[in-house]
């Protein structure tokens, strides 16, 4: 059975704070989605922790639905969280990378953040 990332998260946005990078969830079976290679998967971190970002952020956002703006705002933040999670289904979702811990490492480092022990 595939294992499938599905969040719901509906804006982001950088609050200058940065976040330490998490490695995203991979699924490892007899039948993998195929290895990418480290410039993707490094991509695909990436990805993955704005969908995290962004779904922190709606999570904590309060919608006025008498406000045309703050309606709309919310509503383009919900749109571009389903397209992030389309394209991290679509490229990264079931692949594999040898190095997917180290990627997220050297984005950690290149932020000045704690790294993780990778397995």
């Amino acid at each position: 059975m595939k294992k499938l990332f599905a969040v719901l998260v509906l804006s982001f946005s950088f609050s200058g704070v940065m976040a330490e990078y998490k490695v995203p969830p991979s699924h490892s079976s007899r039948s993998s989605g195929g290895v990418i290679s480290d410039k993707q998967m490094e991509q695909c971190v990436i990805l993955y922790n704005q969908i995290l970002q962004l779904e922190d952020e709606l999570n904590r956002t309060v919608v006025n639905r008498y406000s045309e703006y703050s309606v709309n705002s919310y509503n383009n933040k919900v749109q571009q969280h389903s397209n992030y999670v389309a394209r991290f289904n679509a490229q990264c979702a079931n692949k594999q990378s040898r190095s997917a811990c180290e990627q997220a490492n050297k984005l950690n480092r290149a932020n000045g953040l704690p790294e993780t022990p990778c397995r």
